[in-house]
């Protein structure tokens, strides 16, 4: 066994190198272990045992032992070691499959989702849709209009342009039109709508 690190100067990296050597050595089967749950093979988890142990050679000059529990800190550091490879391993494992597709020339086509809906789908947006005109109605014509026109993508500035208004009357009016629409789909409101 060693004798405590408290007394090494933090740059004597060959006695925390020992050190290292010794704690794999101790908890080799409980990192071991650690990878095989993570990962389900046994050749994996090997691979990533070595990996570990690579990093923690490699960053053996950020480890700051306690002065009390050196062998503990180092087994905790080691595994923090060990979790962060792991989560990073996972990442590169994980499929990452392009959501942009390409016309035979090469060029980027823009809408690489299926438009297509099911007959589900298409039932509760056509359903959205007349709740939403139905909530819509109930606004005035200015408020109504400004926000079809946000919901068609138009900007605040834009919205002013097209109808002729300042912008702060185009954010006064939307603020107006969305407090009412929150009204009108609380709770309270539509319990008392309902008989």
């Amino acid at each position: 066994m060693h004798e405590p690190l408290e007394n090494s100067p933090p740059q004597d990296t060959s006695r925390v190198m020992d050190l290292l050597e010794e704690v794999f050595r101790n908890h080799r089967q409980d990192l071991f272990s650690f990878c095989y749950r993570r990962l389900g093979s046994a050749d994996a988890a090997n691979d990533a045992c070595g990996r570990i142990v690579l990093k923690a050679v490699n960053s053996i000059d950020s480890f700051t032992p306690h002065p009390d529990r050196p062998g503990e800190t180092m087994r905790a550091w080691l595994f923090r070691i060990a979790r962060n490879d792991l989560i990073d391993h996972r990442r590169t494992l994980r499929p990452v499959a392009s959501l942009d597709r390409l016309s035979q020339d090469g060029t980027l086509l823009h809408n690489p989702i299926d438009s297509r809906r099911g007959p589900e789908e298409t039932a509760l947006a056509r359903e959205s849709e007349h709740e939403l005109q139905h909530l819509l109605q109930q606004l005035p014509d200015s408020q109504r209009s400004i926000v079809e026109l946000r919901l068609a993508g138009l900007r605040g500035d834009e919205i002013a342009e097209a109808l002729g208004l300042p912008l702060s009357a185009v954010k006064s009016a939307q603020y107006r039109a969305y407090q009412r629409l929150r009204d009108l789909l609380s709770p309270d409101h539509s319990t008392a709508r309902k008989p």
